[in-house]
């Protein structure tokens, strides 16, 4: 080096590194096309150098000395970084020429890679050991390595100015892969993927991210897609020639080396374990596609077989497949929202107790039972447990806290509604649910002073409601549509222009008498001001908006109307008042207001109810006139109970039913025979190729011979199970032999031994206290061990 750079040091340059690192490269500066490259990252090299001066307290600037080849040289002996001529160009005429150069600089490192290859995927040879990338067909713009298209997949591709390379997934046809949908080939190397999160941070701390889909099409994988994880580089052109920076093609032949190919090796290294996973999800999916074809038919269906098989867990993933909506995951804000100090939640062990909800705070939910202190469910682990119960696992019961998380997860996964637009809801019967839960019932609530009794609309009928306006917005011409569209959007500044008359003057006049008086969500409050109840009458929206619709204007018009509800005809005078000041409204301009072209068409969709437990209550009762409804969809019933003025209850054909029915439980009755005629049934029962841990498996094998014995080649109740019952509606299921499978096997088998002592036991014992197993059982229950 020049004598007047004699005064450096590493530690000097490291320090000057620092500095600029934590100033930042002034943007005014006279440069020279060399960089110094520190942890990936471009510092210039002149800079540097005045700098280190600087903090040497050298006179130095950067036209003292020179960039030669003799500097840059000491440079880089001194300090072990490497110095880049940031100028220089790869130059390129196509595709093809690119991936020459690429193989060429990879050099040994292709060999390397397809032995890793073979080795990984337990291959007989590796096939073109000198190329990472082959060029075989100039129709396309990219290319990938070899023997790459059904597993994970290293990716190059020229387009639009642009080289991008990294990391891809196929779902679309492979020539010649004919013994697997591509779905099927690809699983197993993107559960891999997903299963390690270190892997894509990994990708992303090195500027990679998704140049070819997103996350959400890696989890949800559909056919004929593609997903890169990758980089881009823009190209300069010149003439006929490519133009790429050295300093990014050494960038890319680097991290073909580094971090793509540990990536590729990570990923190639899990998938074997989630082959079977793959197989698995197919016959679930198979299955579930099984059952919603009965469900398509019939309309409404439950899933029956003893605890433990996952019904709930089936139930929701056909509302899932059915609907298109995935459940979302819940936050401790959600948790919060949902329960209350004295709330009641059931205890999730299958004891017939109760814990009461004593605290709720920033830590978590804190509850007691009648003969416990309190104990603080943290919303961390109620969050774990739940997604435990949304992948049909029983969760794990280690520590003393458990069965606290365990309750208010199963509360959560029972009853709370979690999808993301509410086009299924879930709910639980039990024995004291009923009509007036379910279908219609009174509420009462606090007006000023008085209590006033309000006819609400519930569950079933609020969701029928909701799928009846899909279908018939989905009938409807786009013209017939905007309508709509404008009717609802003017009403509801109608609506706010009367009440801010109210507001202002205390009434809106409708005679010399009678006035409104208060706007409520969904209906006026009229009243005269003499021989009126104190609360007055409620005017509906919908009975004017119909009126509207119907081209009515008159008294008569309006009382002949029998589309309308009754209220509306006996007072005519009153509602033909509004009405001609709603039309009165829109002429004078006042509503006027442009449809978007987005509200302009309505899809029809499937709405679903899955009712949990639907045995434990008293059917009859429940469903009441809904009976006939469920059979004869689109035709009206009639409620015991007015909501809006009017009885009629309709349940579409877009809206489905599903039900889950514990098949072991003796304490509620059957479904009588008309309801029965009414749905389908599918027996879910225990099924032991989804238990993948050994162990687990081998203790699933010992237990299933309380229930089961072959006999001529059939299976038959054992000798253990009394004989009034069938092992079919009994034997426990394989969520309770699921474990962790994150977890190490060590975790994994204390896991298993938890779940032996504090669930499969105490069920088996209960069994036996019930006459479900006889006396004799008792001895190989307690013998059971892992």
């Amino acid at each position: 080096m020049d004598r007047k750079l004699d005064f450096l040091t590493k530690d000097l340059i490291d320090q000057a590194v620092t500095e600029i690192g934590n100033n930042g490269i002034p943007s005014k500066r006279n440069g020279t096309g060399y960089a110094v490259k520190i942890d990936k990252e471009l510092f210039p090299y002149k800079l540097i150098v005045t700098e280190a001066a600087k903090l040497a307290e050298v006179e130095l600037s950067s036209d003292d000395f020179h960039s030669n080849e003799n500097n840059r040289l000491g440079f880089e002996k001194l300090s072990g970084y490497k110095i880049i001529d940031i100028e220089e160009m790869i130059s390129f005429k196509n595709l093809e020429d690119i991936i020459e150069i690429i193989n060429k600089e990879l050099g040994e490192f292709c060999s390397k890679f397809q032995y890793t290859r073979k080795n990984l995927l337990k291959k007989g040879s590796a096939t073109n050991r000198d190329k990472l990338f082959i060029f075989s067909d100039s129709e396309r713009d990219w290319v990938i390595n070899p023997g790459g298209g059904t597993e994970i997949q290293y990716h190059l591709f020229l387009r639009n100015g642009k080289l991008s390379y990294g990391i891809g997934f196929n779902t679309q046809y492979v020539p010649f892969a004919n013994k697997k949908s591509p779905i099927e080939y690809i699983q197993p190397y993107v559960y891999s993927f997903l299963s390690q999160p270190v892997l894509l941070q990994n990708l992303k701390h090195y500027g990679f991210d998704f140049v070819i889909g997103d996350l959400e099409q890696l989890e949800h994988l559909k056919h004929d897609n593609y997903v890169l994880i990758g980089k881009q580089f823009s190209l300069k052109q010149d003439q006929d020639l490519y133009k790429l920076p050295k300093v990014q093609f050494e960038e890319m032949i680097e991290e073909l080396q580094g971090v793509l190919f540990k990536t590729y090796v990570d990923v190639m290294k899990q998938k074997e374990k989630f082959e079977k996973n793959s197989i698995l999800k197919t016959m679930e999916d198979s299955r579930i596609d099984n059952y919603l074809s009965v469900l398509e038919y019939k309309k409404q269906i439950i899933l029956q077989g003893p605890p433990g098989t996952g019904k709930t867990y089936t139930a929701k993933k056909m509302a899932e497949k059915l609907t298109g909506i995935k459940e979302l995951k819940i936050s401790e804000s959600f948790i919060k929202e949902n329960f209350e100090t004295g709330q009641k939640i059931e205890n999730a062990s299958g004891k017939k107790d109760f814990y009461t909800i004593t605290d709720i705070s920033e830590k978590g939910i804190s509850m007691r039972s009648d003969n416990s202190r309190p104990w603080t469910a943290m919303y961390g682990r109620i969050i774990s447990k739940y997604e435990d119960f949304l992948n049909g696992k029983k969760p794990s019961n280690k520590n003393g806290t458990d069965p606290y998380e365990i309750a208010i997860a199963q509360y959560l996964f029972r009853n709370v509604d979690t999808n993301e637009k509410g086009d299924y809801e879930l709910i639980q019967f039990h024995p004291s649910y009923t009509y007036e839960d379910f279908v219609r019932g009174i509420e009462a609530t606090s007006n000023g002073e008085k209590i006033e009794y309000k006819t609400r609309n519930k569950k079933i009928a609020k969701l029928s409601l909701k799928a009846s306006e899909n279908l018939e917005n989905s009938q409807k011409s786009e013209e017939e549509l905007n309508e709509k569209i404008l009717l609802e959007e003017r009403f509801e500044s109608f609506v706010e222009m009367i009440n801010d008359k109210v507001d202002e003057e205390g009434k809106f006049p409708l005679t010399p008498s009678v006035s409104i008086v208060g706007v409520e969500e969904d209906a006026f409050r009229y009243k005269g001001e003499n021989g009126w109840n104190s609360n007055g009458n409620k005017m509906h929206f919908n009975d004017i908006k119909k009126a509207y619709l119907d081209n009515n204007t008159t008294r008569q018009e309006i009382k002949k109307n029998k589309t309308l509800s009754g209220l509306a005809n006996w007072h005519a005078s009153y509602y033909v008042r509004v009405l001609n000041a709603f039309q009165q409204f829109i002429e004078d301009g006042e509503g006027e207001i442009e449809v978007k072209p987005e509200e302009k068409n309505e899809n029809l969709k499937k709405y679903v109810l899955i009712i949990d437990e639907i045995n434990r209550a008293n059917l009859p009762s429940v469903l009441g006139e809904l009976i006939y409804a469920l059979e004869y969809r689109g035709e009206i019933v009639n409620s015991m109970y007015e909501v809006n003025g009017k009885s009629e209850l309709i349940i579409p054909e877009n809206l489905y039913i599903i039900g889950t029915m514990n098949t072991a439980d003796r304490s509620v009755g059957h479904i009588d025979y008309a309801i029965r005629r009414r749905f389908s049934f599918v027996e879910i029962l225990a099924d032991s190729t989804v238990i993948q841990n050994q162990n687990a498996k081998k203790l699933f094998d010992e237990v299933s011979k309380l229930f089961i014995r072959e006999k001529d080649g059939e299976v038959t109740n054992s000798k253990y199970l009394a004989p009034d019952f069938n092992y079919r509606d009994i034997q426990i299921g394989h969520s309770y032999f699921l474990v962790d499978p994150k977890e190490s096997d060590a975790d994994q088998l204390e896991e298993l031994k938890l779940k032996l002592n504090y669930e499969i036991k105490p069920i088996l014992r209960e069994y036996v206290n019930d006459g479900i197993l006889l006396k004799d059982a008792e001895i190989t229950i307690e013998k059971l061990s892992i």
